[in-house]
């Protein structure tokens, strides 16, 4: 998570559930990323990052909102996914 000091409000959030790490580490040789553009309640951008499990259906592996699509942001993102 990462909040704005000055307003106060989230900015940045990336997260995965313990049945995704499990997936991501199972299937790690393909992984996608899409990002929405603005198609929440809150307009900002939704990034998902899904792989193909062994019967070829798309699984979510990772998602994280941020609050626009600037460069900080994905490298943000990219680190989390490292970690």
């Amino acid at each position: 998570m990462k909040f704005d000091s000055i307003t106060s409000s989230l900015t940045h959030l990336f997260w995965m559930s313990p049945k995704q790490q499990i997936l991501w580490l199972r299937y790690h040789d393909v992984i996608m990323h899409d990002n929405t553009y603005k198609t929440n309640q809150y307009n900002r951008p939704l990034s998902l990052f899904v792989t193909p499990d062994n019967n070829l259906k798309t699984r979510i592996v990772a998602q994280a909102i941020v609050d626009d699509e600037t460069q900080l942001s994905y490298e943000w993102v990219f680190q989390c996914v490292k970690e």
